[in-house]
């Protein structure tokens, strides 16, 4: 009987496809001198519009106190800008800017061709079946 380890393991699989699959894209980014980072923020500020901190690092997946110097350095570029909320003046909002959306085409390129090269190694039934699961909740079907 094959011996299970940590390499095995689901969860450390996933973890090694997720590091892979990030740096192959990073690679693409950097010719545009952009990050991974980049590309989700300014992805998620073009498809809800002006966000809140919050939402925006759940969006992206970041910590708050990482898309706290994400955004300064995306600032300081001229890729995005912060505002205050019309509806609750004490709340800030981060925006895309005119350079941050002449960007994002050549981005989304970038990342097209990635999932394109990902796609290609998946029959599409496997890609189906992978995005469900991947896009699933997990922890709610753990406590069920």
């Amino acid at each position: 009987m094959a011996k299970h380890t940590h390499e095995s393991a689901v969860g450390y699989l996933v973890a090694r496809a997720h590091r892979r699959i990030n740096d192959d894209l990073a690679r693409r980014l950097k010719g545009e001198g952009a990050s991974v980072e980049v590309w989700l923020v300014l992805s998620a500020l073009d498809a809800s519009g002006p966000m809140t901190m919050s939402d925006l690092a759940d969006s992206v997946l970041v910590e708050a106190p990482t898309l706290t110097k994400i955004i300064d350095r995306m600032t300081s570029a001229g890729q995005v800008f912060r505002m205050a909320d019309e509806q609750d003046r004490r709340r800030v909002l981060v925006a895309i800017s005119e350079d941050g959306a002449a960007l994002l085409p050549r981005l989304r390129a970038h990342a097209r061709a990635h999932e394109a090269m990902i796609s290609r190694h998946l029959l599409a039934t496997d890609l189906t079946a992978l995005t469900r699961f991947l896009d699933a909740d997990l922890t709610a079907r753990a406590d069920a």
